[in-house]
């Protein structure tokens, strides 16, 4: 460092020793300031400090260098050496002054620094304490979270717990709704089936709107030629008057054809007499009806001044109306009208038996014992025809004003009361002002009045303007007038009169049925209302009169209440008989039981103002009134109409019919008495053989009739007249006057009683019925009718060559032989119509149209409907209830052994893939997702909806699986098969049932027979290929001489002895040896028989329950193999097949019932457990 410049001074001693130590100079204060150093505030520690005092100390003795650098000159240069001491001296002084100074300094510094040191040792100590208090704190707080953790711990383990136990409850719910899902499985599709039906009859709908269409417009057509009419009237009457002309002309060929016939028998003198005489009291007689009793115009003439019609009631107001239709003038006409109409259709019906007998609904209205008056008070309407319906003293009445109609009194009762009829009236003219309430009974008797009102007036119209086919004068009645054109427009009005009253006979059965069903309705409501009535007086009479003392008062009410009761019981008797009075009394004694107990257990008495409990309504009786909503009045209105036994067999040829047609997807129908091929049942053989032997009776017995002295003919005609109506019925309307005229049977009396033997007329009417029978039959049939006819021409010629032409006996066995071929000819023809139309049927029947027929003749069979509860199932269905916890005794068992097979199967696979095993993969599959309605019949459902090669997954929880393996069960019983120990679901196939068990016994035979065969070829060498041909021939001989059921065992055993000689054995088998192993072998308690059984079983259930895949054949084949009959598994498979089949068309038909069944077995089952 250069020497800076000084500056020289003199300091006195005194002065320093006697001033205070002075402060350190601003220049250095500035020049410390100025360092870096001292720029900060404050030392940080005491190294840093004793430096910067080394530092200080070592500029002081630079300084100090200099000092004296600088005063060595000085000195020389001046000899002061006085001067000199004084300034060393002061030097001196000023030098220990900064001495002390810098000591002082150093102390205070270390005092500020002993300071700071106690201070950081103090900041030390607490800083440790804080330390200490927040390790404490921690080690608190880190041990409060340990146990917090532990708790947590603890309640997330409960928590776990719950959730498992929640999700295995979870699981056990899916389990069982995914069963229940997958037993509605089929419902969903029955449901979409249901949605595809109706939107075909929606189409179907559609269809007959077009065509109804299509209708009026050639009703629109007909009416246009109809306006053309009056033009060529003249024309008409012309050609009406030719037509007269040629029906007279006809009428005296007829007349002298028939004088021809009778004078050939004598007494034809006496014809024009006893013609003239029966004209003149045939006048005679019309003219005292005329008087008497009046025509039918004159009727329907008096009811048209009335002035009721449909047009009219509507703008008439309801008092109006209702004086109008209770005139005596209206009430005359239009039961005297009624009346000649009732008797005109049982004339028009006598030749019929089968009209509709609506007795049982009259009696409902006109109860024999009803003598009063009724006193319904539900409405204006009601009340006048209660009244009017309810007495008879007004008919009676009504019925001595008219002088017309002055009859006997008849016990049967009128076939159309007049009141009744004239209610149709009020209903469609005031349907607000009749009815109090809209319901099912209101709706349905409206909508049959407005149908019997318009057949009603289409018949006036027939009486009053002819028969359509007189329509060329104008109307009779202006009433009538416009009535007449507009049944023309809506082309009704073109029926024949006989066709016109047999359809407003249906529709009065039909409006009388609802009508009555109304009234009986109100009855019930009415009686509901009086019962009410009278348990309410009884309970304010017993809390009137509860107390001990017994007062005028409460005689009085007692009286008054019990004469009320009297009263109502009268009415009640009066509506519903004894039935309703035995409801009056339940619900009397009802009131008085409720009053008694709530005395004895001390609560208050029942309110008056309740009502008692409902009993059954009379309405809701099946056997009243059954639901006939969908079906023909005239043929559900008379219950015995037909007797019920023919019904029910009926009902069940129709049920079987369809059951074929379900189970036989290629189902062919053919009557089974004019098909081609022979019936191969035994049974079917012998009623076929005794039905020919009952026809050749019949024709012999009409021979015999033939050849009397005299002949009877009443046999002949009766056949003849049928053959015309069996004709008549099968062709054209164009063709039925024709027939008419060529087949008269008054004719062919005269012919016959002629004993002339015209077999020409015979011959003539043979080929014309044979020409219309060709006409009308299939075409294939020709050939061989023509065949026939030429044959039997022939041998009518050669029967009259041999015995005489004009030999009766010879006329009478053609006659009977010539009917007889041409009836038969008929029946074929009318046998292949049905099969036709029935042929046509099958494709709908198929779909679910034939398994909902099938359900609902199986609920009404058995009383079961679908929805039922399970109690009712198992008490209605015992023996279904019984077979089905049978097999649910033994699912898990087939389980095990059917999966353990499969696993073993799966094992022995190559490589363990579905590759290797044959079955593609998912992505070459198609069409296993599509949905099926019939299952074809030698595949179950499974295997048409997964494939033949595709391992199925076997629903062990659901209803098929124990209907498929409790087929197995029944088939593999060992007693005979009949109604008493088969299921019910299974009656209407017991036939199949019966030809799979004779099926499953032929299988166990051949199999013990090819074991022995076995078993005698092995003990000979035999073995390979010879061994298998060996026993080839073996089973095609027993498999020939087993397809006659009537074989027994010793003739089987006789089989395998013959087989067995083909060895070339030393020794031949004893016969005798063979057919008591045999026997043996095929005894229940035999080890043989109860392993060939059991493997028998085994392969048909795996082919039942697998299919017809690769993994089912393979465990067929598997099983077979065990007992060495692999050449059997054609026929397992065929039985397998049709068991399945018998399986999957039950489970359609019957699933709901088994549905229930099954869940209450499980139920059960898991309730014993």
């Amino acid at each position: 460092m250069p020497p800076s410049p000084g500056i020289a001074f003199e300091v006195e001693m005194s002065d320093i020793a006697m001033s205070p130590p002075a402060s350190v100079p601003k220049r250095v204060r500035r020049r410390l300031l100025e360092t870096p150093e001292g720029r900060c505030r404050s030392p940080s520690s005491l190294p840093e400090i004793q430096a910067k005092l080394k530092e200080a100390e070592s500029r002081r003795r630079q300084f100090h260098e200099w000092l004296a650098s600088k005063a060595r000159p000085i000195i020389k240069k001046f000899s002061h050496s006085l001067q000199n001491e004084e300034l060393a001296e002061r030097l001196q002084t000023k030098l220990a002054a900064a001495e002390q100074k810098r000591l002082e300094l150093i102390s205070q510094e270390q005092t500020r620094l002993a300071r700071l040191e106690e201070l950081r040792a103090a900041a030390r100590t607490e800083v440790q304490l804080r330390a200490e208090r927040e390790r404490e704190e921690l080690e608190s707080r880190v041990e409060s979270r340990v146990q917090q953790a532990a708790t947590n711990r603890l309640a997330l383990l409960e928590a776990e717990k719950q959730r498992r136990a929640l999700a295995h409850e979870k699981v056990a719910q899916t389990s069982l709704i995914r069963t229940t899902l997958e037993g509605k499985d089929r419902e969903r599709v029955e449901a979409l089936r249901a949605l595809i039906c109706k939107r075909i009859a929606a189409a179907d709908e559609k269809r007959e709107n077009l065509l109804r269409a299509e209708k009026f417009r050639a009703q629109a057509a007909v009416l246009q030629a109809r306006r053309v009419a009056k033009a060529v009237r003249r024309k008409r009457e012309l050609e009406l008057r030719n037509k007269k002309e040629l029906l007279e002309a006809r009428l005296q060929r007829a007349k002298r054809l028939r004088a021809e016939y009778l004078g050939q028998r004598g007494g034809c003198h006496k014809m024009k007499k006893y013609g003239e005489r029966l004209c003149r009291k045939l006048t005679r007689c019309w003219r005292q009806f005329r008087r008497s009793r009046r025509t039918t115009l004159m009727l329907a003439q008096d009811f048209a001044a009335c002035n009721v019609s449909r047009q009219s009631i509507l703008s008439l107001p309801f008092e109006e109306l209702a004086g109008r239709i209770t005139s005596p003038t209206t009430l005359r006409s239009v039961k005297a009208l009624l009346a000649r109409i009732e008797s005109r259709f049982m004339l028009s019906s006598a030749s019929h038996p089968n009209i509709s007998k609506i007795d049982h609904l009259l009696n409902r209205i006109f109860p024999p014992n009803k003598r009063g008056p009724s006193r319904n008070g539900h409405g204006t309407m009601r009340t006048s025809v209660n009244g009017s319906i309810d007495s008879p003293r007004g008919r009676n009445l009504s019925g001595r004003k008219a002088t017309f109609c002055q009859r006997p009194v008849m016990k049967e009762r009128e076939r159309y009361p007049a009141r009744v009829f004239l209610c149709a009236y009020m209903i469609i003219g005031h349907p607000e002002a009749v009815f109090s309430s809209r319901g099912d009974h209101e709706s349905t008797l409206s909508e049959a009045a407005s149908k019997l009102l318009p057949e009603f007036e289409k018949l006036i119209t027939i009486i009053l303007d002819g028969p359509p086919s007189t329509y060329v004068t104008e109307p009779s009645s202006p009433s009538f007038g416009d009535q007449s054109k507009a049944l023309d427009a809506d082309g009704s009005g073109n029926k024949p009169f006989s066709a016109q009253l047999a359809e407003f006979d249906a529709a009065w059965c039909s409006y009388l049925y609802h009508f009555v069903a109304w009234k009986v309705q109100d009855a019930h409501v009415l009686e509901e209302d009086l019962i009410r009535v009278a348990y309410q007086l009884e309970l304010s009479m017993i809390q009137k009169c509860d107390g001990a003392d017994v007062t005028h008062d409460n005689q009085a009410i007692q009286k008054q209440v019990l004469e009320d009761q009297k009263l109502l019981r009268e009415r009640i008797l009066h509506l519903t008989g004894t039935e309703g009075v035995s409801r009056l009394e339940r619900a009397l004694f009802e009131a008085r039981n409720q009053c008694s107990e709530a005395r004895k257990n001390g609560h208050p008495l029942p309110s008056p103002f309740g009502s008692p409990q409902k009993a059954k309504s009379p309405v809701q009786s099946p056997r009243a009134f059954p639901d006939r909503s969908s079906l023909d009045p005239k043929e559900l209105l008379s219950p015995q109409e037909t007797p019920a036994v023919a019904q029910a067999a009926k009902y069940l040829d129709n049920e079987k019919l369809v059951n074929e047609m379900l189970h036989e997807p290629d189902y062919n129908f053919t009557d089974s008495k004019y098909c081609e091929k022979e019936n191969s049942d035994g049974m079917g053989e012998m009623h076929a053989h005794i039905r020919r032997i009952m026809e050749d009776a019949f024709w012999d017995g009409v021979l015999e009739g033939l050849e009397k002295v005299p002949p009877d003919y009443k046999r002949i005609i009766g056949l003849m007249q049928e053959l015309k109506q069996e004709l008549t019925n099968l062709v054209p309307d164009g063709w039925k006057q024709e027939l008419n005229e060529s087949l008269d049977e008054q004719i062919f009396l005269q012919v016959l009683e002629s004993s002339s033997q015209d077999y020409d007329y015979f011959r003539r009417l043979l080929d014309y019925a044979l020409d219309i029978v060709l006409k009308l039959g299939a075409p294939a049939r020709d050939d061989d009718a023509k065949t026939s006819h030429c044959s039997l021409v022939q041998e009518l010629s050669q029967i009259s060559s041999e015995m005489g032409e004009k030999s009766r006996k010879s006329f009478a066995l053609a006659l009977v032989k010539g009917l007889r071929f041409i009836l038969e000819q008929v029946q074929i023809v009318k046998a292949d119509i049905s099969a036709a139309r029935i042929q046509a049927l099958i494709p709908v029947i198929q779909g679910s149209a034939g398994v909902e027929y099938l359900q609902r003749a199986f609920s009404k069979r058995f009383s079961v409907p679908a929805g039922s509860i399970d109690g009712s199932c198992n008490s209605q269905l015992p023996k279904t209830a019984q077979w089905l916890a049978e097999v649910e005794l033994n699912v898990e068992e087939s389980k095990k052994e059917i999966e353990d097979s499969r696993s073993a199967f799966r094992a022995s696979i190559p490589g363990n893939n579905r590759t290797s095993a044959g079955f593609p993969l998912s992505t070459m599959r198609t069409g296993g997702g599509m949905a099926i309605v019939g299952v074809p019949a030698t595949t179950t459902a499974e295997d048409t909806s997964r494939g033949v090669g595709e391992p199925c997954a076997l629903k062990w929880h659901s209803y098929e699986a124990r209907v498929q393996l409790g087929v197995l069960n029944i088939i593999s019983r060992t007693q005979a098969l009949t109604e008493d120990n088969v299921p019910e679901t299974f009656h209407m196939n017991l036939h199949r049932l019966r030809k799979a068990q004779n099926e499953y016994q032929r299988l166990l035979i051949l199999t013990t027979g090819l074991l022995l065969l076995r078993q005698n070829a092995v003990a000979e060498g035999m073995s390979g290929t010879k061994l298998d041909e060996f026993l080839k021939m073996g089973k095609d001989r027993l498999d020939d001489k087993l397809k006659n059921e009537m074989i027994s065992l010793p003739k089987v055993g006789d089989i395998l002895a013959d087989i067995s000689l083909s060895l070339n054995s030393a020794v031949a088998t004893n016969s005798e040896l063979m057919i008591r192993m045999l026997v043996r072998s095929l005894s229940p308690d035999d080890a043989v028989f109860k392993r060939v059984s059991s493997v028998i079983h085994s392969a048909l259930k795996a082919r039942i329950l697998l299919g017809k895949g690769r993994e089912g054949g393979a465990l067929v084949n598997a099983a077979l193999q065990r007992v060495g009959a692999s050449c059997l598994e054609g026929a397992v498979v065929d039985l397998g097949s049709n068991l399945a089949r018998l399986a999957s068309v039950s489970c359609l038909i019957h699933g709901p019932w088994y549905t229930l069944l099954v869940s209450s077995n499980q139920h059960s089952m898991e309730t014993t457990d």
